[in-house]
């Protein structure tokens, strides 16, 4: 494994020297006047390239997207405010919606009851305008809002939480792995995020 901290302007200069160095072929003694040969015959490959290649796998695979998912508690969850012509009236909510409450929201249809917080957001779009040019089946959440399923999912991400992080990690677990529609319901009766997850996942935890 190849490990290199760089900076910014250290971080252009490597990426160009990458994508722009020769492949020794050299080595190889490869002079046919095809370069383009020479190229491909002479590139070096190691041993988990050429396993990918012979059993006629993908390497990885890649998304034209990746989404960030807020994990945090919701005492300690940033909140961004709403434009002043969003404000209809003085009792109204005055903050967006987060992905945590969008995903307890979600539309009441039965597909909608067994999909975790990383799936639906992998594998829906949640816009306010309603579509007009698609063939797809158009849902629409507890909050207005339209969803409607991706031809391909995304990629989702989250913050890395260790166990030693606490309540923080136990609330992350839950809200990954169980189905509700309610925050109040992660923690149930239990007086803690870890005796909940701990009482429905013993072996694990």
């Amino acid at each position: 494994m190849n490990i290199q901290y760089i900076t910014l302007k250290g971080f252009a200069r490597y990426v160009t020297k990458y994508m722009t160095k020769s492949e020794p072929s050299y080595i190889f003694n490869i002079t046919d006047n095809n370069k383009f040969r020479e190229y491909i015959i002479a590139r070096r490959l190691d041993a988990m390239k050429a396993m990918f290649l012979i059993l006629g796998k993908p390497i990885c695979n890649s998304s034209i997207q990746i989404k960030y998912l807020n994990t945090n508690l919701l005492n300690i969850r940033s909140k961004a405010v709403l434009l002043i012509h969003l404000l209809i009236n003085e009792d109204d909510d005055p903050y967006f919606k987060d992905f945590i409450e969008k995903y307890m929201s979600r539309p009441i249809d039965p597909i909608f009851n067994q999909i975790t917080y990383l799936k639906y957001f992998e594998e829906y779009i949640i816009q306010k305008k309603r579509p007009t040019n698609t063939r797809r089946i158009i849902y629409q959440d507890q909050l207005g809002n339209y969803i409607i399923k991706r031809t391909k999912p995304i990629i989702v991400h989250h913050r890395f939480l260790k166990i030693t992080d606490g309540e923080l990690y136990f609330y992350q677990l839950l809200l990954k792995n169980i189905l509700v529609r309610s925050e109040s319901k992660l923690k149930a009766n239990y007086s803690t995020y870890c005796d909940r997850y701990t009482s429905m996942f013993p072996n694990i935890a």
